[in-house]
């Protein structure tokens, strides 16, 4: 036998064999009452209402009190729980595809700036360059005052206080093609508008300097053996500009001061002609044999014969310093002593 708890927790034997099939003898079985429906008075009376006036019971049926639910359980319930997970879930995805398309929009707009402010630099370079090329240009326009649009940075440069080299290819060159270097020269000092004479030294093609004598019988000079014999072979080539005018002049050493002396007087009828190569003013005629005269500068007799003038062209020539010093005017040969006085007291010379 078996019992049931009633609404007043009072335990009512069970006498259904149907829900005791299935069990067997001796076993507890725990029994909710609410699982046995219980036909009460109530419930009869409820019925005989209800047939009498069913509007009157559904209105009491609406006044019945729903069941209220716990919120904190509601939120806590398994279904709650779900949704919300299921919600963080495409929450996530969305932020990171945001901060993605963030992210791109910030490196483009930086992208972006740079080749723009690339561009704007370029372009204000490109201009400032173009403005200052355009005003060195107008400003070299304006300020170049050379002959034949001749550009002063180009210009040579030859030393006035030490001797410069002038190569020759003496095996290769004939007298002519010598003549048109050394006026090649006379126009370069030309340009540099010097007032002192310039002195070069002439070398070959390996930098070797060239003798006198070696360079004479190429030039075309004549001197002869009486004056020749006594000068040594190395030689200073100058150039003169003179009144607008180049000239050449010699400075050859000499090993006796007394015995060229004699030679040279012996020799001045002739000497013009044996010189003759180094005149670049062709308007000259020799034809008379040229009278030689005697001058005194800074002490050191010279002796000179005027061909055109003593300022256009003339044969100066005095012995210094144990050197045999000839000019082609009278301002050449004087320009040449003072080069060598000031190489003379100078120790390392």
């Amino acid at each position: 036998m078996f019992e049931k708890k009633s609404d007043n927790n009072e335990k009512i034997p069970i006498t259904d064999q149907s829900y005791l099939a299935g069990k067997s003898v001796g076993q507890k079985v725990a029994i909710n009452i609410a699982d046995f429906p219980i036909h009460t008075m109530k419930d009869e009376l409820e019925e005989l209402e209800l047939k009498k006036n069913p509007a009157n019971f559904m209105v009491a049926k609406k006044e019945v009190p729903l069941p209220v639910r716990n919120p904190a359980n509601m939120i806590n319930s398994p279904q709650i729980r779900s949704f919300q997970t299921s919600i963080k879930k495409d929450i996530e995805p969305e932020k990171k595809s945001l901060s993605k398309k963030i992210f791109l929009i910030v490196i483009t707009m930086i992208i972006l700036i740079i080749i723009v402010a690339g561009g704007y630099y370029f372009w204000m370079t490109r201009v400032k360059n173009s403005s200052n090329i355009d005003s060195q240009i107008s400003t070299n326009d304006a300020q170049q005052t050379i002959p034949n649009n001749t550009d002063t940075q180009t210009l040579p440069t030859f030393s006035q206080s030490q001797a410069n080299y002038l190569s020759v290819d003496m095996q290769n060159i004939d007298t002519a093609g010598l003549k048109e270097t050394l006026k090649g020269y006379t126009d370069k000092v030309s340009q540099m508008k010097v007032t002192g004479a310039i002195e070069f030294i002439i070398t070959d093609k390996l930098n070797n300097p060239v003798s006198f004598q070696n360079f004479s019988q190429k030039l075309g000079l004549t001197l002869s053996p009486n004056v020749s014999s006594h000068l040594g072979q190395t030689f200073s080539l100058f150039i003169y500009i003179d009144n607008s005018y180049p000239r050449f002049g010699l400075m050859i050493p000499e090993d006796n001061s007394a015995t060229i002396k004699t030679a040279l007087l012996q020799e001045e009828k002739l000497l013009a002609r044996e010189l003759e190569p180094l005149f670049l003013n062709p308007s000259y005629n020799l034809t008379t044999i040229p009278t030689f005269n005697s001058s005194v500068y800074n002490g050191i007799q010279l002796r000179y014969t005027n061909i055109l003038s003593a300022d256009n062209l003339s044969v100066d020539y005095a012995i210094s310093n144990n050197h045999l010093v000839i000019g082609t005017s009278k301002l050449t040969a004087r320009a040449i002593l003072d080069y060598l006085a000031k190489a003379t007291a100078t120790p390392n010379r």
